[in-house]
């Protein structure tokens, strides 16, 4: 494998070859703002939560077979995937000495005070309206949920989206001139970065194709990179260091998305977001809102399902629905392929049965029958960490629980099925006492720990509390 020069990409409608050597900085925002002198990117959490680095990337999708665009945090995104993409940052908006559409919306209904969260904001709203023209006021809350206003300014921000969305938006012709340029320079692996600057990585590997992937996992110990959305919080928090990294998210062989009767199957490389606009096209409600409740749109553009799994967080929100569909998981190695459900792929707090050489190729669950309900508590709706998360999928016939799965996050060292609730519930009448006699089963059956997040007691009664919460919810429809 050959070791890479440079990185061929668009920014705001030029295309550039940057040398690698050049390259001073490992995030995509501060790559912007130190080494390209572009500040209009702020730099406020460095950890995907504010949104005020947010800037837009167009890019091919495999998926939906055309270019689409998409609001990142550029703190959390690391540089050398930028190849092959249109980047487009604050700085590009403006043609010709003239605002931007979006730009004087913001101007007009004072949506600007100290003005550091307004970059972020703009380009969240470029990110949606790129997509689609004529948003309503759910996806235009969705699409700013990753951007915080300190100022407290939501109400002049929101009126100012109101504004551009009646009038007719017109994409920047700089944008499109770059789509047929974009189509033919479509990023490619089969390249290996030697040095990466301001981080302790010694070897960042592209492979080009899944088998090459795993050849490289069979010869050589590399952590897994994908969407990035946590490692490089991690790491900007010099929290974790990895010498040797594989970057896995641009192998076609992983993008996928199949529904075969009541069944769907996500390649490894899937975000949150390509799954939301699938189970959009297929109208899948019940699944899009819990998808919905995962980070921001920023964040869902970025990280993906089979990350979100793999990292094994005890919240990971993902997780918790997966596991109450009885979800398989497909782990591929250069040998061959394994299955493993999700409820025996936990060992331990961040150990799972993926094995060095192995990753995780696909997920497969059945589309819930019942009806689910979801519930996460923590401090802020959306981009934030759950003190306590839980799903119940339940089956209720003539006032009967036909069938119900119980799974919880953030009480246990990983995700975790409550099966002698379940048992207690399977054939029952649904009433309170039922329903407290299954809170109480639950309660005592976790191992919560006391942190930042709350402590052991407390976490006991947001169990006991959804579990209640839970079936107050499901009873409305019996």
């Amino acid at each position: 494998m050959m070791a890479k020069e440079e990185i061929i990409f668009f920014l705001n409608g030029e295309k550039i070859s940057f040398n690698i050597e050049k390259i001073k900085h490992f995030s995509l925002l501060d790559f912007l703002r130190e080494d390209l002198k572009l500040t209009g990117s702020k730099k406020g959490c460095s950890e995907g939560d504010c949104g005020a680095c947010t800037v837009v990337i167009g890019e091919y999708s495999p998926i939906e077979k055309r270019i689409v665009y998409k609001a990142i945090t550029s703190c959390i995104y690391p540089v050398f995937k930028i190849e092959g993409k249109h980047i487009i940052t604050i700085e590009g908006l403006a043609e010709n000495g003239e605002l931007n559409q979006i730009q004087k919306a913001f101007v007009d209904n004072h949506a600007i005070q100290c003005g550091f969260c307004t970059p972020g904001t703009i380009m969240s709203l470029l990110g949606l309206l790129l997509n689609n023209a004529n948003p309503d006021n759910n996806e235009i809350n969705k699409a700013l949920s990753g951007n915080l206003c300190r100022c407290t300014g939501y109400k002049s921000i929101k009126n100012a989206c109101k504004d551009i969305t009646t009038k007719h938006f017109k994409k920047p012709e700089f944008i499109k001139k770059t789509e047929k340029d974009l189509k033919k320079n479509r990023r490619k692996g089969g390249k290996l970065i030697p040095k990466i600057p301001n981080s302790p990585i010694k070897k960042y590997i592209i492979p080009e194709t899944l088998d090459e992937a795993l050849s490289i996992l069979e010869k050589e110990k590399c952590k897994i990179f994908n969407g990035c959305s946590d490692l490089l919080v991690r790491i900007n928090k010099g929290e974790d260091f990895f010498e040797r990294v594989i970057d896995i998210s641009q192998l076609k062989e992983l993008k996928f998305i199949h529904k075969e009767n009541n069944k769907v199957k996500i390649g490894g490389n899937v975000t949150f977001q390509e799954f939301i606009d699938f189970a959009r096209r297929e109208k899948l409600n019940q699944l899009i809102e819990f998808f919905e409740f995962i980070g921001s749109k920023q964040i869902r553009n970025i990280g993906t399902i089979a990350g979100n799994v793999a990292n094994a967080s005890p919240i990971a929100d993902s997780a918790v629905f997966l596991l109450a569909t009885d979800a398989n998981l497909t782990l591929r190695s250069k040998k061959g392929k394994r299955k493993v459900l999700l409820s025996k792929f936990y060992k331990n707090y961040k150990e799972t049965e993926l094995k060095q050489n192995e990753l995780i190729e696909s997920i497969e669950f059945e589309i819930p029958q019942g009806k689910v309900s979801y519930i996460k508590t923590s401090k802020r709706k959306e981009v934030d960490i759950a003190s306590v998360n839980s799903c119940i999928i339940a089956s209720i016939q003539n006032k009967k629980i036909k069938d119900v799965s119980i799974s919880f996050g953030g009480v246990f060292p990983y995700p975790v099925r409550i099966y002698n609730a379940e048992e207690l519930l399977k054939g029952k009448e649904i009433n309170d006492e039922t329903i407290e006699e299954a809170a109480k089963i639950c309660a005592r059956s976790v191992k919560p720990i006391s942190d930042v997040r709350g402590s052991e007691e407390f976490r006991r009664k947001l169990v006991y509390n959804q579990v209640i919460k839970h079936f107050f919810t499901l009873r409305k429809g019996k």
